[in-house]
């Protein structure tokens, strides 16, 4: 979304009211519309911002320091993240020197007990757990941190089927 700064007050918060602007399709239109107003700032996944030519600003993390978007910080802010049993987390200003603090996971759900093809999943999950990691980057995803792949391959084993 992109709005005229004169148009609106911005206040504290944990939130913002942003007032009615434009809207994008997607985090890609998002971008489009970030880059093609003078002046804007926005947040947009680092793909589409790098795809769209973007500038980065660096954010001041839980332990002070400022940090740039990049693959390794979100590697690094989700290898801080309290990981409850069930894979859930937030890696939201976690602490870290090379930690972003603004880093949001990707979540992959599936039933404990598939109608169908549950071999299948389970080897595809292994695949993104394994394998698949080495090609993470290659498509501006962030690898996971060992403990957390470890602990989400533990968890194919509950998929029944």
């Amino acid at each position: 979304m992109a709005a005229d700064p004169t148009d609106f007050t911005i206040a504290a918060g944990d939130t913002v009211a942003w007032p009615a602007a434009q809207a994008g399709k997607g985090n890609a239109g998002v971008a489009q519309i970030i880059k093609d107003t003078p002046g804007a700032i926005g947040y947009v996944d680092l793909s589409d911002a790098k795809a769209t030519g973007l500038s980065f600003a660096s954010i001041k993390n839980k332990d002070g320091k400022f940090v740039a978007p990049t693959l390794e910080g979100a590697t690094a802010a989700l290898a801080n993240a309290t990981m409850k049993d069930d894979l859930t987390y937030s890696a939201l200003n976690t602490a870290g020197a090379e930690a972003y603090p603004i880093t949001a996971g990707t979540y992959v759900l599936v039933y404990v007990t598939p109608a169908s093809n549950a071999s299948a999943i389970k080897g595809w999950l292994t695949y993104l757990l394994t394998d698949g990691q080495k090609l993470a980057k290659d498509v501006d995803f962030a690898p996971l941190p060992t403990a957390l792949r470890d602990k989400a391959l533990a968890q194919i084993t509950q998929i029944q089927g």
